[in-house]
């Protein structure tokens, strides 16, 4: 009877001590394209961040705004994505909730063929206005319709004074534009990094505007990139909001304290890309980080505000407050 009871002691006490392992949650990420703009979203994935937060990611790719509207139709938890996308979600009766700031600049550069914009007297020391007018009539590439890509190229082309319908624009994914502009189907580029910029590295063209420089500045700080879900997500599920926030918290701070590691992870994830680019391009990724990634309503109502000088939004369809649409609950 005591060696009975001392087994069942034993046995208590090797259970009370045994570490309990959370359950792993799958979710989906919709990403809206293949960019360095979503290095904080790779370094979490290969490093193993999600898993360590209990969560199995997977990540797809759905063009443009089609990322964001994966979350609103349900067949994705978060996407990654623009404040100016949530917010015009919002305005039209879909509540979105940013729960992580990815990049708070602009990540889009416009870029045009060198010699159309030699032929039209190019200064890259001239104001933003002057150059943007140099995209009048060339046809400009852009990664999908109302995406931050053609947001911000209808703000340049608004700033400097002429309509955005005067850029023909054409869809298309990041490689194809490469193909099409060496073939001259197209003579410039509005899309997330590297692409614009391997383009500059390779002396066939120049850049037109680059949010990554500030243009134009009074449209800093904006939401650029966020990682969004709806609220009834994490009231239902806390526990993945949390883990996410946590992932994306832990990857911000190897990206801003530690270049060398983020280098290694993203030269892995992108093995054809351009070591030069690399190096020029993720000290830019990092300088356009908010620090903590917190998604500040200040950057919300700057990405309205692109909506409307855009174009994609009438000035009475702004919002009268950003308060709930972001927390920094799951990044503490």
């Amino acid at each position: 009877m005591i060696a009975h009871r001392l087994a069942l002691t034993a046995l208590a006490l090797l259970i009370g001590v045994a570490p309990v392992r959370a359950q792993v949650q799958d979710v989906t990420m919709a990403m809206p394209s293949i960019s360095l703009s979503y290095a904080m979203v790779y370094i979490a994935a290969d490093r193993g961040l999600f898993e360590k937060h209990g969560l199995n990611v997977t990540l797809i790719v759905i063009n443009g705004v089609g990322a964001t509207n994966a979350v609103i139709a349900g067949s994705a938890e978060f996407s990654n994505g623009s404040g100016a996308s949530l917010t015009r979600a919002v305005a039209r009766g879909q509540k979105l909730l940013a729960i992580a700031g990815v990049l708070d600049r602009t990540s889009i550069d416009i870029v045009l063929r060198k010699s159309v914009a030699e032929a039209g007297h190019f200064d890259p020391n001239s104001s933003l206005a002057d150059r943007a007018r140099l995209l009048r009539g060339h046809t400009i590439a852009i990664a999908g319709v109302n995406s931050i890509d053609q947001v911000y190229l209808n703000l340049v082309a608004r700033r400097a004074g002429f309509d955005p319908d005067e850029i023909p624009i054409a869809v298309m994914a990041a490689d194809n534009a490469l193909a099409a502009f060496a073939s001259g189907q197209i003579d410039g580029l509005s899309i997330s990094p590297p692409t614009p910029q391997k383009l500059v590295l390779d002396g066939g063209a120049v850049t037109i505007a680059s949010g990554f420089a500030g243009d134009p500045p009074d449209m800093n700080p904006v939401a650029t990139t966020i990682v969004m879900t709806k609220p009834e997500t994490c009231d239902k599920r806390p526990a993945i909001c949390q883990a996410m926030g946590q992932s994306m918290k832990e990857a911000s701070a190897i990206l801003r304290d530690h270049l060398d590691e983020a280098t290694a992870v993203m030269a892995k994830r992108m093995p054809t890309l351009d070591a030069r680019l690399l190096a020029t391009m993720l000290p830019k990724i990092r300088a356009a980080m908010p620090d903590p990634p917190v998604v500040s309503v200040r950057s919300l109502q700057n990405s309205d505000r692109m909506n409307v000088d855009a174009g994609l939004l009438k000035k009475e369809e702004m919002l009268s407050s950003y308060d709930d649409l972001t927390t920094d609950q799951y990044v503490k």
